[in-house]
């Protein structure tokens, strides 16, 4: 039911930000797709963490509305592939697939297409439902770099903030992933 939700919202985002991005001409919502990979761990409360870093790949969508020359609101919605073993001898160790909704702040720093991230990230599992909790919450922030205007690229740090062990008498896990990310704008 939450996926559902989800997935309607970020659906309702994009649609409201297109229309409005026709109705003001100087400061129009851009749109793109993006993809990359991350670096996921998790770590515990009690000082136990994963052994390994694992890789993970993701592709999506999103959708940067202006605020001010430098504000803006960015919304993203994207397909992750987490917990993948990044050795040659193991094809995967405890995959997971997630969708994922972003919403973050973007501030400008100078005239040179650098912005700071600053925003939450809802993670809701598709695989694995037994292993894991469905929902993840996260903290996000990082950098991205607009480049040949028709690019950006972006790097990222999440820090969750949910449980995700899903056993009584563990343990408290919380994800930690650090994203690399390269767009291209559609609407530029």
């Amino acid at each position: 039911m939450s996926k559902k939700i989800v997935i309607l919202l970020s659906l309702l985002c994009l649609i409201t930000s297109y229309s409005e991005a026709q109705q003001s001409p100087p400061r129009y919502t851009e749109f793109g797709v993006k993809g990359g990979g991350s670096l996921y761990r998790y770590t515990s409360n009690v000082g136990l963490a994963g052994d390994d870093v694992t890789g993970g790949l993701h592709l999506g969508l999103y959708a940067i509305k202006p605020l001010s020359d430098v504000t803006s609101l960015q919304f993203e919605t994207s397909f992750m592939f987490r917990g993948y073993a990044l050795r040659r001898d193991v094809i995967a160790q405890n995959p997971f697939n997630y969708f994922d909704f972003t919403a973050l702040g973007n501030f400008a720093i100078g005239d040179v297409g650098t912005s700071l991230l600053i925003g939450g990230n809802g993670s809701f599992i598709l695989t694995n439902f037994d292993a894991r909790r469905q929902l993840d919450f996260a903290l996000v922030g990082g950098l991205q770099q607009d480049f040949a205007e028709k690019f950006l690229v972006s790097a990222r740090y999440l820090y969750g903030l949910r449980d995700l062990s899903n056993t009584v008498n563990q343990p408290a896990y919380f994800s930690r992933e650090f994203q690399l990310s390269l767009g291209y704008y559609f609407t530029r």
